[in-house]
């Protein structure tokens, strides 16, 4: 999990887990954010873009 809060993010997908966790794909990063019910983030991972 990244420190730095000030990178651009541009989140094109939001979504909810049964469990409550939401999950955003942050396409400027390339990574996605787990996130509790209570907005702290649990972790965040790189992936690459296919295109």
């Amino acid at each position: 999990m990244s420190e730095d809060t000030t990178r651009n993010c541009d989140i094109t997908v939001v979504c909810e887990l049964p469990n409550g966790i939401i999950v955003l794909a942050d396409a400027a990063n390339t990574s996605l954010k787990l996130f509790s019910e209570s907005f702290q983030q649990l972790t965040e991972s790189s992936y690459r873009d296919r295109h």
